[in-house]
């Protein structure tokens, strides 16, 4: 039963952390998305 609860204890932990760099991931390519969006606006704008 100790086991048990240690073991869901883990996988929430766990769990917990996949779902930060998920959230990481994510914001690290829409902030990439953005940057790229700027730089070509900026690109076209000059041009």
């Amino acid at each position: 039963m100790c086991a048990l609860a240690f073991l869901k204890k883990t996988m929430g932990v766990v769990w917990a952390f996949g779902m930060l760099s998920i959230f990481i991931d994510l914001t690290l390519i829409v902030l990439n998305m953005v940057n790229q969006y700027a730089e070509n606006s900026l690109v076209n704008y000059d041009g």
